[in-house]
């Protein structure tokens, strides 16, 4: 008798994982009214954490059967096909399904949203240098609509800041719609304390939860760091280039 190959008996161990998993795949059945679908007995499609540490065992195993069988070319393509169920796992998903429950489209359509492609608001611009020492800095702005209410926005700002007086500070804050976030300040400071004129370019994120859905503007405004007073604050410098940035995110 003919002994089986390594590749044939990978094709054995494949085959009957997917027979374990075909029960689970059937994730979902017509309920008794026409055109209403009810979530079946078994899970919403989706790996198990024993089915998963299968399958990266069996991603292992396959780089190894195939590198003992010169075969590494059709091993790497087939290990990343296994492999996409583990990276899908990193996504969170805002519904999850019941069993016994009838389906919702809207919710449904809400999954695949979170799985598209993001689109990330952003405003953009060279210019200008704003003096202002305090209240909003009025080029900076970014207008957006927020989907879902359960939800936060990261927002990123990249600017020139610069503050000139010694042992002093300035604030500057991202607000949307002309108040602090809900969920806590977005603030950063810049403290000078010798009197250097330095105008210098800075990065800064933060998220800003509690906000309804909706249309929402962000800015940005500037002032005196608390405890701090006279402080000659300047945002922006020689025309460079700022940018404002918003994602939705669970």
């Amino acid at each position: 008798m003919r002994s089986a190959t390594p590749c044939s008996r990978l094709a054995q161990v494949v085959g009957g994982f997917l027979v374990c998993l075909a029960p689970s795949v059937a994730a979902a059945t017509w309920g008794e009214n026409w055109g209403e679908m009810v979530w079946g007995a078994a899970a919403v499609p989706v790996l198990g954490p024993w089915s998963v540490a299968f399958l990266a065992g069996l991603v292992v195993g396959v780089a190894a059967v195939a590198t003992r069988a010169r075969r590494v070319k059709g091993a790497l393509i087939l290990s990343l096909l296994l492999a996409l169920p583990l990276a899908a796992l990193a996504v969170t998903l805002p519904f999850t399904f019941q069993n016994g429950t009838v389906a919702d489209a809207d919710e449904v359509n809400a999954n695949f949203e979170a799985l598209a492609y993001r689109a990330i608001p952003r405003s953009t611009g060279l210019g200008p240098m704003d003096g202002a020492d305090s209240g909003a800095i009025s080029s900076r702005t970014l207008g957006l609509t927020k989907d879902l209410a359960d939800t936060a926005l990261r927002i990123g700002y990249t600017d020139n800041f610069r503050v000139s007086g010694t042992s002093t500070s300035c604030r500057w804050e991202i607000r949307v719609d002309g108040a602090s976030c809900p969920g806590g300040a977005l603030v950063y400071d810049y403290y000078s304390g010798g009197g250097s004129l330095r105008h210098q370019s800075h990065s800064v994120v933060g998220y800003c939860e509690g906000l309804a859905a909706g249309a929402h503007t962000i800015q940005v405004f500037v002032g005196s760091t608390p405890g701090y007073s006279g402080a000659d604050c300047y945002t922006g410098w020689s025309n460079s280039r700022w940018v404002i940035e918003s994602e939705e995110v669970f």
